[in-house]
């Protein structure tokens, strides 16, 4: 977002989550909810596309960016389920072990 008024951008943000992010965030769920095989996107086995879907939800919902809630998740709860399950591979964890945020964040699921 390029708007410089600090009011303006979380007001921004807070529509964004609300219509266009919120309307993604349940077509990934339902997507997930029919496809996810052994709790991974493809295959039953851990896959970039795990890790790219793991990292994104985390960042959205650390509290990094202003304006987006870290309860964002909170009403998906197969989007939680599947950050939960990424996130307790031992691998996964150790390569995120010094982000703080992240961490924790999943491990809070």
């Amino acid at each position: 977002m390029s708007m410089k008024d600090k009011d303006e951008q979380l007001a921004a943000r807070k529509e964004l989550v609300a219509g266009k992010l919120g309307d993604k965030l349940k077509l990934l769920a339902e997507i997930l909810d029919k496809h996810l095989k052994d709790g991974f996107v493809c295959g039953g086995k851990l896959c970039f596309v795990d890790l790219f879907l793991y990292n994104w939800l985390c960042f959205l919902s650390c509290g990094f960016v202003d304006g987006i809630p870290t309860d964002v998740l909170d009403t998906y709860p197969s989007l939680q389920k599947f950050r939960h399950t990424i996130g307790s591979i031992p691998e996964v964890k150790a390569i995120y072990a010094d982000v703080p945020v992240i961490v924790t964040n999943s491990d809070n699921l």
